[in-house]
């Protein structure tokens, strides 16, 4: 069909329309008006260009029976635990209209969901259906409440009792929690310092955590993991995963499969068991050492004080090079390098199948 032929169908549409608007007989009620139809279809086409901002005070009820405060928001949320009875909250919201009136109305319409739950208050979002709306909220809560949050955004919680992650998806920063911090982490950028305890799922994405003053439980997969000063027990699991662990003064044990560790001023014991994953030990002082490797590179930088550890180290199937203070000699199919030490010296095992180890 050509571009004339379009043209007289679209005008005689157009005639058809103007006739029955001048010859239908009036109806009561409002009716169609043609004036309206083109004024709206002209309104849909132009779009939503006018902008406002309206920023409220919502309520969110608590008494003494809530010990705990559970998000389900998108958005950018911030939140401080204070010694405070009660919650105060600011929410801002920008939203988009047609005009600067629509657009503030549409604004003034999104506020907050608030539900009980046994112990629990619930919050979610309540938005208008037009327009589309970008909300900040910020909440400073008592610092005895528990939090957990999910959804998409940015969110920043510091000074409350314990933090659960119900799978939040963006950048989530944790400061100063006194309990536990639990859950799982998505897709997102997460920075944890200060806590008690961690027990974390990180699934994708960065995560950084440091100043655990408890035990550290991580299982990670397909992203990459940075752990600064902990002063507990920390057992790790990761799957395609990068995990540097910088300064731990507890006991470490990691299990490692197609990923890469590597440990960084070792003052503890550890017990490392990797697959198909490179792994470099650095030691800032002797302690005992199980490390288990197969398909993947090894690298040992040895405590500085030779008289504080024993070696014992077993390659099958992989290069072993050594500085000239060892001796490597050869056992069945096996590479060895054996150094005794006394009574009190710390004990560093290897054993290592098709993986290339080097010490210095």
């Amino acid at each position: 069909m050509g571009k004339r032929e379009l043209g007289l169908i679209l005008g005689f549409i157009v005639a058809g329309v103007v006739i029955w608007q001048v010859t239908a007989p009036k109806a009561e009620g409002p009716g169609f008006s043609f004036g309206q139809w083109l004024s709206e279809a002209r309104r849909e086409i132009g779009g939503r260009k006018a902008s406002a901002d309206v920023t409220t005070t919502p309520s969110i009820p608590l008494d003494a029976s809530i010990n705990e405060l559970r998000l389900t928001l998108s958005g950018d949320i911030s939140i401080v635990g204070e010694d405070r009875a009660d919650v105060a909250a600011e929410l801002r919201v920008t939203s988009n209209g047609f005009d600067d009136a629509e657009a503030r109305k549409l604004a003034s319409e999104t506020g907050l969901k608030v539900s009980k739950f046994a112990d629990s208050v619930v919050v979610a979002w309540q938005f208008p259906d037009p327009g589309r709306q970008q909300p900040t909220l910020k909440l400073r809560v008592p610092a005895r409440l528990r939090v957990q949050i999910d959804g998409r955004g940015n969110v920043d919680i510091s000074g409350v009792a314990a933090v659960m992650l119900a799978r939040p998806s963006g950048s989530v920063t944790l400061t100063s929690v006194a309990g536990i911090i639990k859950g799982e982490s998505r897709a997102g950028e997460l920075s944890i310092d200060g806590a008690a305890a961690l027990d974390l799922s990180a699934v994708g994405g960065e995560s950084s955590v440091k100043n655990v003053r408890g035990d550290l439980r991580l299982t990670a997969r397909a992203g990459q993991v940075r752990i600064g000063k902990t002063a507990g027990r920390v057992t790790m699991t990761g799957t395609d995963t990068r995990i540097r662990v910088d300064g731990v003064e507890g006991p470490l044990r990691a299990e490692m499969v197609e990923g890469d560790l590597e440990l960084r001023d070792v003052a503890a014991s550890i017990e490392i068991d990797a697959r198909a994953t490179p792994v470099t030990i650095g030691w800032r002082r002797a302690a005992d050492a199980k490390i288990q490797t197969r398909d993947g590179a090894l690298e040992l930088v040895l405590p500085k004080d030779a008289a504080t550890y024993s070696l014992d180290v077993r390659a099958s199937g992989g290069e072993l090079r050594v500085p000239d203070s060892l001796r490597k000699t050869t056992e069945g199919g096996d590479t060895v390098v054996i150094k005794t030490g006394g009574p009190n010296t710390q004990p560093i095992f290897v054993r290592g199948v098709a993986a290339p180890i080097t010490i210095r």
